[in-house]
């Protein structure tokens, strides 16, 4: 495996979750609960990613050249 495709394989880029983007939810008055009436302050710490597939499942998506490197460094791995 070359150094171009080990860079890709091994470091995938870092970065926040844009959660400053959204505006919070309106919380649903329900008097007789207790669980909804609590309001999230920030990004969950993780997030299910199993029903995606594919470049979509990425926090940072790639771009047409990223995909054709790691594709390519697919076929070398075999």
């Amino acid at each position: 495996m070359n150094t171009q495709h080990r860079k890709i394989a091994s470091g995938s880029r870092k970065g926040a979750m844009p959660s400053h983007k959204y505006r919070p939810f309106e919380p649903v008055v329900l008097p007789d609960r207790h669980w909804p009436s609590t309001v999230l302050t920030g990004p969950p710490r993780w997030c299910s990613v199993d029903l995606r597939d594919g470049n979509q499942a990425l926090i940072d998506p790639m771009n047409v050249n990223e995909k054709l490197r790691m594709y390519e460094l697919l076929l070398d791995v075999g």
